[in-house]
């Protein structure tokens, strides 16, 4: 966009800017959202996966994996507006271990696209506590893409956990902000991993727990922008 435009001109780019979009400023395309649990103590494997893939706007609902006393869970909080540029993404995950051999996941893969320059905000933390001394693992991976030019904008891992030579107690956090090229299409992506299963004498209990909330937003410069030139759109239409 040119920042040069004067007079007459800088009013007619920002009445067509301003005007309704031919298509969406913002819009989901897929997702992919799964909680699991997996029990691999009695030989064969014991599974119980919750998937959901039907986008809705909005998008309000609970996730229970469970099997025995093990649980995997995320409560899943969506919405967006499609003739501008505002999409709330909140999920709360927890997940909780009761004995040995256990697998725990919460994945998330969402594509979407904006037609404008925008500004994405996350903010997460994840938390983790076991029995010292059990051999615990957690692996935590947020990655934002633009597909759009192969290009990776954030992808964060972190590891917890006294299998992996870390503290049996520990919080993982996130919070930054990148700007979306206009026209682009995005895919967001968590996993959060968990087990015990390269214990062989757990006491089988850990608790994981958190949040991963991000937003998009007009990116502030277009903001500045538009409200730089009202008072000159005022003058024109007087």
């Amino acid at each position: 966009m040119s920042f040069w435009l004067r007079g007459p001109s800088f009013s007619l780019l920002l009445s067509a800017t301003l005007a309704s979009p031919a298509v969406a400023s913002f819009q989901v395309l897929s997702w992919n959202l799964l909680t699991g649990v997996q029990d691999f103590s009695g030989g064969n494997i014991i599974q119980n996966i919750d998937r959901h893939t039907i986008v809705q706007n909005p998008f309000s609902i609970v996730s229970v994996s469970q099997v025995g006393l093990n649980i995997s869970h995320a409560d899943y909080n969506y919405s967006w507006l499609v003739s501008e540029t505002a999409a709330t993404f909140d999920t709360s995950l927890s997940q909780s271990f009761r004995s040995r051999e256990i697998r725990a996941v919460c994945t998330a893969v969402i594509r979407f696209q904006t037609t404008e320059e925008a500004a994405f905000n996350i903010d997460s933390s994840i938390f983790y506590a076991h029995t010292p001394g059990d051999e615990f693992t957690v692996d935590w991976n947020v990655r934002l893409f633009n597909l759009t030019t192969s290009n990776t904008l954030f992808n964060r891992f972190f590891d917890g956990g006294f299998g992996q030579s870390e503290p049996a107690s520990g919080t993982f956090h996130l919070n930054e902000t990148h700007v979306l090229p206009a026209n682009s299409l995005f895919q967001f992506s968590y996993t959060l991993d968990s087990t015990n299963i390269g214990d062989f004498l757990p006491t089988g209990i850990m608790d994981v727990g958190g949040h991963v909330n991000w937003n998009v937003v007009p990116e502030p410069a277009t903001l500045l922008l538009f409200a730089a030139a009202l008072p000159l759109l005022r003058r024109l239409h007087r």
